[in-house]
């Protein structure tokens, strides 16, 4: 990997949902991956199993990466541990026997490795289950050995309150839409950071002025992931992880955290 030049001042690149450009999304492979491929931030995002377990897993239902038509919060833990997340739709026979992994296995593994922060989507179908508190408690319980590397996000704003107000929680919301009605929640909220789908960026954007970091994703080109920083994303996330660190201008994207203050409020 380039090594970024100690004046970086580019994007930091968090790796979304591991390393899902070469292996399956949300598997402890591909988080190793990433970090293996230089990345110090890493996304993943939180259903929960019938039987009150927090997983690593996108979707609410295991079709697409299991290939088994089956809600995860229908099945218990010890059954989703039999299906092979593979993603072999998508990836064919490269990867064999993918056990989804509880997001007690992810903080293992992301507990000895070089990484800044790691961003923990919980997803809205697990919250509308189990309901707020069940989820959040659980969701907390296994962060809480070390709550300055990981920061909840989440599209809904109620659950990050909660996590936040109970439990000491860095926080991040995702828009879901760059509106006037989205920035003033996002000024009630005050999160530490704002999370938006770079596609719904207006044609002529300003970044919205708080005490937040901005976050946009999934970007895998790297000219694309420069000129959004230029914008104003503090942060990129990308499904490409190892290839954007190798371009030259976006080396740096693995530089340790400073905290830059998000935009000031004038």
């Amino acid at each position: 990997m380039t090594q970024p030049e100690p004046d970086y001042d580019g994007p930091l690149l968090i790796a979304h949902r591991g390393y899902p450009f070469r292996y399956p999304e949300n598997s402890a492979v591909g988080v190793q991956a990433a970090i293996d491929a230089g990345a110090r931030f890493v996304e993943i995002d939180v259903q929960m199993s019938g039987d009150g377990a927090a997983v690593l897993l996108h979707d609410a239902n295991c079709q697409r990466t299991a290939g088994v038509d089956r809600q995860v919060m229908d099945l218990p833990l010890a059954r989703l541990k039999e299906l092979n997340f593979n993603e072999d739709a998508r990836l064919g026979s490269a990867y064999a026997q993918v056990s989804i992994p509880t997001l007690a296995e992810f903080v293992a593994l992301v507990a000895g490795a070089p990484l800044d922060g790691a961003f923990v989507e919980v997803k809205q179908q697990s919250l509308e289950r189990f309901g707020i508190p069940q989820v959040m408690d659980r969701v907390m319980t296994e962060l809480r050995s070390d709550l300055q590397k990981f920061v909840v996000i989440s599209f809904e704003s109620a659950p990050l309150e909660y996590a936040r107000s109970r439990h000491g929680a860095q926080i991040g919301w995702i828009v879901n839409a760059f509106s006037d009605d989205d920035r003033q929640r996002a000024d009630l909220m005050a999160p530490q950071f704002v999370f938006c789908d770079h596609r719904k960026l207006p044609r002529s954007p300003q970044p919205w002025p708080g005490p937040w970091q901005w976050t946009l994703y999934s970007i895998d080109d790297p000219d694309e992931a420069i000129r959004l920083a230029g914008w104003g994303a503090g942060l990129i996330e990308t499904n490409a992880i190892g290839e954007l660190l190798e371009h030259p201008h976006l080396a740096g994207g693995a530089a340790a955290w400073v905290p830059r203050g998000g935009v000031t409020k004038t």
